[in-house]
């Protein structure tokens, strides 16, 4: 089976998905800056960020195409470091490990940061996270949160009640 481009993938999703765009490491910039161009040509601003695990990517992005929302994914196991690398480089969200505290979750939403979660497969864990504050869950296993009342993307919201 053939992959298909990331070109391919904006065209056929025609901005009804959400796009979770992780880079691990980009030492040049080059393939950042490819994707924030995409990103911006297909005006997908409002659905799709890059998520960057290395200081160096987010500061490429963010003097490049600071309109290009980011993701911190730098220091996720030391979750207070990770906050303040993401207010450094004026992320939209930060991406937690597992550990997170609800007091850095409310932290991370003092900062106006939105707080993906990774990662979640069962539903009665991934709404514990939820109540605690963590905005998006993500996860191997969709289709089993979503039949148990999470919502998926552009959805009604959950109620943790």
């Amino acid at each position: 089976m053939r992959i298909p481009r990331l070109e391919e993938v904006l065209d056929l999703t025609a901005g009804r998905v959400g796009l979770n765009v992780h880079i691990s490491e980009e030492p040049d910039g080059g393939l950042i800056k490819r994707i924030c161009d995409l990103l911006s040509e297909h005006a997908l601003m409002d659905i799709a960020y890059l998520a960057l695990g290395t200081e160096s990517s987010l500061r490429i992005a963010r003097e490049y195409a600071p309109d290009v929302p980011r993701a911190c994914l730098v220091s996720q196991d030391d979750s207070p470091k990770s906050i303040a690398i993401a207010e450094r480089y004026a992320c939209q969200r930060i991406q937690f490990f597992r550990q997170v505290t609800k007091k850095q979750i409310e932290q991370a939403h003092e900062a106006g940061l939105i707080c993906n979660l990774f990662w979640s497969d069962d539903p009665q864990n991934a709404m514990a996270f939820v109540q605690n504050g963590i905005d998006v869950i993500l996860t191997n296993c969709a289709h089993m949160l979503i039949a148990r009342g999470f919502r998926a993307f552009g959805g009604d919201p959950v109620d943790p009640g």
